[in-house]
C-alpha cells in the first residue's frame, strides 16, 4: 500500500498555496508532527486519525480553504478491490444489472464515493481509508447537458450533479423498487336527494263560521225530528 514515488494531492496543494511543513505544524492544535506531514507529502500510507489532523491544520493555516480528506490523500486500491470494480462496471455495461445494483456492488468492494468529469470522461472511486482508484471509461451515469461534474455518495445513496449554470441533486433507489404512481381521480360530489313530499298528518278540518252555523240548525232539526214527541200534534194544541 506504499509508493513514495507518488506525489500526493496534498503536496501540490501546499506547493500552490506555498505552504511548508512548519506552517502545517505550528497551525495545528493535535499534536502534528513534521515527520507525519512529510510522510503525508511524499506518498506513505497514514492512518485516518493523522490524515485529519493533517487536514485541520490546513484548514486553520487557510480558513477560506474549501477542501475534504479524499481529495488530500490518494492511495493504491488492493488489487482484489480493482477486479470487484472492473467487474461491476462490466455487469453494468453489460446491462445484465441496473444501476442500483451497480451501486451495492461497490459498497460491497468498500467504496464510498466517485466522482467523474464529463469532458475527460474521468472516474474517480474512492475507498474509506484514502485509496483512489481512477479510470477513463464513459460516464456511469447519464446527466443532463450541460453538467460538468457529478459526484456519487454511495453510502448515502446520493448524486449531485454540478455545471456551470445551475446545480441538483438525486437519489438513488434500492434494488428492486418501482417507482409510485399515484392515480390522482376527481372527487364526486355526492348525488343530492330528490325532495320527497311530505304527507300531511290527519289534522282537525276547520270550517267557517256559516259552515258551522248551518251544521248546528241542521243538528238541532234532526234531533228534534227523531225526539220523543216526534209526530203530529192533535189539533187545540200549540
Amino acid at each position: 500500500m506504499e509508493n513514495e514515488n507518488t506525489i500526493q494531492p496534498l503536496d501540490a496543494l501546499m506547493t500552490k498555496l506555498g505552504l511548508t511543513n512548519a506552517d502545517l505544524v505550528r497551525a495545528s492544535t493535535e499534536q502534528l508532527s513534521f515527520k507525519m506531514v512529510q510522510k503525508g507529502r511524499n506518498g506513505r500510507c497514514l492512518s485516518l486519525h493523522v490524515q485529519e489532523k493533517i487536514l485541520n491544520a490546513l484548514l486553520k493555516a487557510k480558513p477560506d480553504l474549501k477542501i475534504r480528506r479524499r481529495e488530500l490523500f490518494h492511495y493504491p486500491m488492493d488489487e482484489s478491490v480493482v477486479e470487484k470494480i472492473s467487474e461491476a462496471i462490466s455487469l453494468f455495461e453489460k446491462k445484465e444489472i441496473k444501476y442500483p445494483s451497480f451501486v451495492d456492488l461497490l459498497v460491497e468492494a468498500g467504496i464510498n464515493y466517485y466522482t467523474v468529469k464529463v469532458a475527460s470522461n474521468e472516474i474517480t472511486l474512492y475507498g474509506s481509508a484514502g485509496e483512489a482508484h481512477v479510470l477513463n471509461a464513459p460516464a456511469i451515469n447519464q446527466a443532463t447537458p450541460g453538467i460538468v461534474s457529478y459526484e456519487v455518495n454511495l453510502r448515502q445513496r446520493k448524486i449531485v450533479y454540478k455545471g456551470q449554470a445551475e446545480s441538483y441533486r438525486e437519489d438513488i433507489p434500492p434494488v428492486g423498487s418501482k417507482p409510485e404512481i399515484i392515480e390522482v381521480k376527481p372527487v364526486e360530489a355526492p348525488a343530492k336527494k330528490k325532495p320527497t313530499a311530505r304527507k300531511k298528518k290527519p289534522g282537525i278540518v276547520r270550517k267557517t263560521r256559516k259552515a258551522r252555523l248551518t251544521a248546528r240548525k241542521l243538528f238541532f232539526r234532526k234531533r228534534k225530528n227523531t225526539g220523543p214527541n216526534t209526530g203530529p200534534r192533535p189539533k187545540g194544541t200549540r
